[in-house]
C-alpha cells in the first residue's frame, strides 16, 4: 500500500559479497518499478542500495542483516525511508 492504492513491484535485486568466510560483508542494490494497474500513469520508480553482513551459521544456512536507504519517486514526488532487512538463506544440496 502506498498513499491511496496498491502498488505491485517489478523488482531486480543484485548483491556482491566481499569474501567467503564465516562472516561475509556485502553490498546490495534493489530497484525497479511499483506499478498501479488501475492507473498505469501513476507508476513509481524505487531504488534501495544497502550494505550488510551475512553469517554462515551452518553448511546450508545463512543469516543476513542489512541497512540502506529506500527511495521512491513518481508524480513529481520523492519519498525516502531507512530500510533494515533481516534474512534467512536456506540452501538445498
Amino acid at each position: 500500500m502506498h498513499g491511496d492504492g496498491n502498488l505491485y513491484p517489478l523488482y531486480l535485486d543484485a548483491r556482491y559479497s566481499l569474501s567467503a568466510q564465516e562472516f561475509v560483508p556485502f553490498i546490495a542494490a534493489a530497484g525497479g518499478l511499483a506499478l498501479k494497474f488501475s492507473d498505469i500513469g501513476n507508476t513509481w520508480m524505487f531504488l534501495n542500495p544497502s550494505i550488510g553482513i551475512k553469517w554462515v551459521a551452518a553448511n546450508k544456512l545463512g543469516i543476513s542483516l542489512s541497512a540502506g536507504l529506500m527511495t521512491m519517486s513518481g508524480e513529481l514526488n520523492r519519498n525516502s525511508y531507512a530500510s533494515f532487512k533481516l534474512g534467512l538463506e536456506l540452501k538445498s544440496k
